[in-house]
């Protein structure tokens, strides 16, 4: 599946089991060998009112705390199912609990919770004022902001660098150790109180055609800084998300689509 080109593998652990290592995860995500993908995403049982708990695996096998593109096409393949309907249902992610809900037009809707621009919570080393810090590399300097939405990110105005120049600076910030687990790195563009374009350096993974919780991310720390009103659009390369957010200390909510591509089976030695 993918939600606008940040495309997924789901195992559904709840049938079958898989192994449950980074060297599989990896085989998986591969684009030559394996099947190929951004994340792996895994089903799992959950107790009590939840429909399933889900994983998120990065394509270097290492473990993501949420995925805002991966809960839709989740909601989405438990309602093609009919595992879930067209209310509201709950997932368990690794972050917590998340509300979900299909709509008849395809989209689907989610309560990404509530923005956390605590130090502590994003979490990060870096020094904070109204919102903001600056970061040093090691040939730029760059003013951003900081906000958890389940797993870490940096939100940076984008100066129209190059495809290189993002790259080389989404690494870098992905990697700086003001982020102690890493960061999604995005890069902003401005157009209006309603209107935002975004690029993101994923953690793990690399320059994805979109980031759920960046597209959400972003939206925040301009809706923290008084740029964005409390409904906006965010454009990635693969298209476009809605994103609201009323005020701080409730719930943002993203809606945009989850595409289902394929279905197979796949063979896996262990080498």
């Amino acid at each position: 599946m993918h939600g606008l080109g940040n495309d997924f593998v789901i195992l559904d652990q709840r049938r079958a089991v898989f192994p449950d290592h980074r060297d599989f995860y990896r085989y998986v995500a591969n684009r030559r060998y394996g099947i190929g993908c951004d994340q792996v995403l895994v089903l799992d049982g959950a107790a009590g009112q939840a429909a399933a708990a889900y994983r998120v695996i990065n394509a270097d096998g290492s473990a993501a705390e949420q995925c805002g593109n991966g809960v839709r096409c989740l909601a989405s393949l438990l309602q093609r199912n009919g595992e879930i309907g067209f209310d509201e249902a709950r997932l368990e992610g690794p972050a917590g609990p998340v509300t979900v809900q299909c709509l008849d037009d395809g989209q689907v809707t989610v309560d990404m919770g509530n923005p956390q621009f605590d130090p502590v919570q994003v979490p990060t080393a870096l020094s904070f004022a109204d919102g903001r810090c600056r970061l040093p590399l090691d040939d730029e300097t760059l003013e951003l902001g900081a906000v958890s939405l389940g797993n870490p990110h940096a939100v940076i105005a984008d100066q129209g660098w190059s495809e290189q120049r993002f790259r080389e600076l989404g690494r870098q910030v992905s990697e700086h150790a003001g982020f102690p687990d890493g960061c999604n790195a995005g890069f902003v563009t401005l157009h209006s109180t309603r209107h935002l374009s975004l690029r993101v350096y994923e953690r793990g993974v690399g320059p994805t055609e979109a980031c759920g919780s960046g597209a959400c991310a972003a939206f925040s720390v301009y809706r923290l800084w008084g740029l964005v009103d409390a409904r906006a659009t965010v454009d990635q390369p693969g298209g476009q998300l809605v994103i609201e957010w009323a005020e701080p200390n409730s719930a943002l909510w993203m809606t945009g689509p989850a595409s289902y591509v394929f279905k197979g089976q796949m063979d896996y030695d262990g080498s």
